[in-house]
């Protein structure tokens, strides 16, 4: 698993409080591609409904992004901790 780090920063160009996202860059690991993929589509993307990354850049340690801070987290935090994920899975399963 590749740990991240979260921390509220505030982002010159704008001039607004965003999320400072900071991932532990093991090359050695599967999660490296799918971080960069999570990266590569955010900064495409133009969707009021899904966050925005403002700018991203690493060195050899790590993968900074800089993102929008949306207070409350994230979707699957949220459903995750009302075990909603967990009911899905068995539901569909059970089908």
């Amino acid at each position: 698993f590749v740990e991240a780090r979260y921390k509220l920063v505030i982002f010159l160009p704008n001039n607004r409080i965003c999320l400072l996202v900071t991932h532990l860059w093991l090359p050695v690991t599967f999660q490296v591609e799918h971080v960069k993929a999570e990266r590569n589509l955010l900064a495409e993307v133009d969707s009021n409904c899904i966050v925005k990354l403002y700018c991203s850049f690493q060195d050899e340690e790590f993968l900074y992004l800089i993102m929008e801070y949306l207070p409350g987290g994230d979707m699957m935090t949220l459903l995750m901790r009302h075990n909603y994920i967990h009911r899905f899975v068995l539901k569909a399963t059970s089908l």
